[in-house]
C-alpha cells in the first residue's frame, strides 16, 4: 500500500481514538509501524472479518494503513459482522443479552433488561464467576 495516496482521516470518521488500540501496538512512532496483538479478542474479530472480503489484515504494516482500511475502506462491512457476531452469540450475561437487543433494534426487550440491570445494581447484588476447582 502506498501511504502517500492515504488522505488522513478525520478524527470523527475515527471514533475515540486510545492511546494504543488494544489489538496492536505502534512499534515505531515516526514511521507509524504497527504490530498486532494476536492473542487480543478484537484482532481475531477484525481478521475474520476482513477475511471474509479477501483481505489479509497481517498485510497491514503502519497505523494509517489500519485507520484506512478499517474505518474507511471496510468501516461499514466490519461494523456489520461484529454487530451480526454480538446478536449470534449466546448470552451468557444479562449485559451482553442487553447489547444483543440494542443491536437488533429491540427496544423493549432492552429496556426491560436495562431495568433488570439496574435493580441488580441498586441490590448490590454480583455476578460471580464459577471457581477452577
Amino acid at each position: 500500500m502506498v501511504e502517500k495516496d492515504i488522505p488522513d482521516l478525520p478524527e470523527e470518521a475515527r471514533g475515540p481514538k486510545q492511546e494504543n488500540e488494544a489489538h496492536y501496538e505502534v512499534i515505531d512512532k515516526e514511521s507509524g509501524e504497527i504490530r498486532f496483538i494476536k492473542d487480543e479478542p478484537f484482532y481475531r474479530t477484525l481478521k475474520h472479518a476482513l477475511m471474509t472480503v479477501g483481505f489479509d489484515i497481517d498485510s497491514i504494516r503502519t497505523e494509517r494503513e489500519h485507520d484506512d482500511i478499517v474505518y474507511r475502506r471496510y468501516g461499514d462491512h466490519v461494523e456489520a459482522f461484529i454487530t451480526a457476531r454480538a446478536i449470534a452469540t449466546k448470552h451468557k450475561s444479562l449485559e451482553r443479552a442487553t447489547l444483543a437487543a440494542i443491536l437488533q433494534g429491540d427496544h423493549a426487550e432492552a429496556q426491560r433488561l436495562l431495568e433488570k440491570l439496574e435493580r441488580r445494581k441498586a441490590a448490590g447484588l454480583r455476578v460471580i464467576p464459577p471457581s477452577d476447582d
